[in-house]
C-alpha cells in the first residue's frame, strides 16, 4: 500500500475545516453534550491521491482503521500503547491535535509565560505546540528551589498530569446591571463566570494500570491584574496540576469549579489552598488604578 512521503508535501491536497472533537469522519460521539461550543476545530488536509488525512505532524487512515501512519513522537513515553493509535483509543475523553503535549495556548500565552519566570528557573514555550520547558539559570539547581518553585517545576515536568491552559481575554456580559466576565469551558463548552482564573475539569484515564490525568484551566492575565492577583498565573497552573494529581489518587475525573460560591467543590477547595498563593506575602495597596505589591513576587522576574 502506497504511503505519502513524510518529508514532502502531499500532492494535490485539498484543505478543509472540519468541526470534530477528534480527527474522525462521522458523527460526534459526544453528541449528548449540552452545547456545540465544546467542539474543536482541526485543520485537516486531505491527500487526494491516497485519501489519507494530513494533520501537520502525521498522516491518518481514518476511513478504515482510524490510525496514524507513522510513529507517535512521544511513543517512548507510553511503551504499552501502540505508537500508531490515536489518543490511546480514547478519543471521547482525550484529544491529540499533533501527537505532542500542549500546555499554554491563547492570545495571552506569552504574557502568561512571563509571569511564571523566576530568577532560578527559565521557563520557555514552544510557539508551535504551546508546550512549556524549564531550565535552571546559572548556578541554580533543583535543590535551590523553595516549596512554591518546586511545585511549579513539578507541574511543568510531570508525566502523569498534563495541564492544558487557555490564556485569553474574557468576555463581558451585563447581568442584572452588573458586568460579569465569562469564558467557555474547554471541557464541556459551558459559559461560566470568572474572576480571572478558573478550573474547567480534570479527566482521569487508566490505560491498563497506567494512571494519568489531563486538566483544563482558563485564565485572563489582565483580569487577574485588575483584581490584584500578582501571582495569578503560577497559582492557576499549580492549582490545575494538583487537581490532576487528586484525580489520579481518587481514580476518577473531577468536575470544573472556581471561587464562585455556586461553582465550587471540596476537591477544588483543597487544591486551591495548596496551590501557589494568588498574592505574594507582604503589603498590597492600590495606586493610580493599579495594585502595588511590596515586596515584589518571586514570580514574573528573571533577576
Amino acid at each position: 500500500m502506497r504511503q505519502p512521503a513524510h518529508n514532502t508535501a502531499p500532492p494535490d491536497r485539498t484543505k478543509t475545516l472540519r468541526f470534530h472533537p477528534s480527527p474522525f469522519t462521522g458523527n460526534d460521539p459526544r453528541k449528548g453534550w449540552r452545547t456545540p461550543l465544546n467542539q474543536i476545530i482541526y485543520s485537516e488536509q486531505r491527500d487526494e491521491e491516497t485519501g489519507y488525512g494530513y494533520f501537520g505532524a502525521r498522516y491518518m487512515d481514518h476511513e478504515l482503521t482510524t490510525m496514524w501512519l507513522s510513529v507517535d513522537p512521544l511513543a517512548d513515553k507510553y511503551p504499552n500503547i501502540s505508537p500508531y493509535v490515536y489518543c490511546a483509543w480514547n478519543p471521547v475523553k482525550l484529544v491529540d491535535p499533533d501527537g505532542r503535549e500542549v500546555y499554554i495556548n491563547g492570545n495571552q500565552a506569552d504574557q502568561s509565560v512571563e509571569r511564571l519566570q523566576t530568577k532560578k528557573m527559565n521557563i520557555t514555550r514552544d510557539v508551535q505546540t504551546g508546550k512549556l520547558s524549564v531550565a535552571f539559570r546559572g548556578k541554580y539547581s533543583l535543590n535551590d528551589l523553595d516549596n512554591e518553585e518546586t511545585l511549579l517545576y513539578n507541574a511543568i515536568v510531570s508525566k502523569d498530569v498534563i495541564v492544558h491552559v487557555t490564556a485569553a481575554k474574557s468576555k463581558q456580559i451585563v447581568q442584572k446591571g452588573e458586568i460579569i466576565h465569562t469564558f467557555v469551558s474547554a471541557v464541556n463548552g459551558e459559559i461560566r463566570g470568572t474572576y480571572g482564573g478558573s478550573f474547567s475539569g480534570a479527566l482521569y484515564h487508566d490505560d491498563n494500570g497506567i494512571k494519568s490525568a489531563q486538566t483544563y484551566q482558563y485564565l485572563d492575565v489582565d483580569l487577574l491584574d485588575e483584581n490584584g492577583y500578582n501571582q495569578g498565573v503560577p497559582h492557576e497552573v499549580t492549582e490545575s496540576f494538583l487537581l490532576g494529581q487528586r484525580a489520579i489518587t481518587l481514580e476518577r475525573s473531577i468536575e470544573g469549579a472556581d471561587e464562585l460560591p455556586d461553582q465550587s467543590n471540596d476537591e477544588y477547595k483543597k487544591c486551591h489552598e495548596r496551590a501557589i498563593p494568588q498574592n505574594s506575602l507582604g503589603l498590597m495597596f492600590r495606586f493610580g488604578g493599579r495594585y502595588i505589591h511590596f515586596p515584589r513576587s518571586k514570580f514574573g522576574r528573571t533577576k
